[in-house]
């Protein structure tokens, strides 16, 4: 869309023509800047939005969880 465009259109329009440029998505990951939304409708479950920064931190905040889960199985078990 063209800039002039989303200056007539609310913010709630302007999420839903984001959400559905196929431009956005990449397989079923989401990234739009001009959406404000963090989480979006994907099917019935939602979606993160990587164009929002949070994202980011959210991705990064549950691998760095699952990687110190698993480092602590591992260690656990090889002290048995």
């Amino acid at each position: 869309m063209r800039r002039s465009d989303y200056l007539k259109m609310t913010q709630d329009e302007i999420n839903d023509a984001e959400w559905n440029n196929p431009d956005n998505w990449n397989m079923f990951l989401y990234s739009s800047e001009h959406d404000t939304r963090l989480f979006v409708p994907h099917g019935n479950k939602l979606s993160l939005n990587f164009g929002h920064a949070t994202a980011w931190w959210i991705a990064i905040g549950h691998f760095a969880f699952v990687f110190v889960f698993v480092v602590f199985v591992f260690v656990m078990y090889a002290w048995q």
